[in-house]
């Protein structure tokens, strides 16, 4: 083999926060050929750009379909929501940061090892300046 990695299926993607962080990763599952949205959780239907858009995250968990949950809520929601997608076993990606403080970090880390949940925390500036 190459080095190239072979995409069996799409992935779907649960999306919760039609802000500017879940329009950021609408538009990048919108591009992926390997993963794709299957909803938004959000209490508007604006920025849904097709999606189907549930009003709660159990909502969307229930009917969605999904295989994985992006959290870009603003960050004193993040733990919440994490413990309910985690919850149903549901792999999660959490936007930055993952908690207000690194007790509830730790705390989400345990969550996800104890249920054998994949949990991801987006870093993606962590080596700009502005971050550092």
């Amino acid at each position: 083999m190459n080095g190239a990695v072979s995409v069996q299926s799409e992935t779907s993607w649960l999306v919760v926060g039609s802000g500017r962080a879940g329009q950021v990763h609408l538009a990048a599952l919108a591009r992926s050929p390997a993963a794709q949205a299957c909803g938004l959780v959000s209490r508007s239907k604006d920025n849904a750009d097709g999606s189907p858009v549930f009003r709660t995250l159990a909502e969307g968990l229930d009917k969605s379909g999904c295989d994985g949950v992006i959290i870009a809520t603003p960050p004193h929601t993040h733990l919440a929501l994490c413990r309910e997608a985690i919850a149903t076993g549901v792999p999660v990606l959490c936007e930055k940061p993952v908690g207000l403080n690194a007790l509830q970090a730790r705390e989400l880390a345990q969550l996800g090892t104890g249920a054998g949940v994949p949990v991801g925390v987006v870093l993606n500036q962590r080596a700009c300046a502005h971050s550092r």
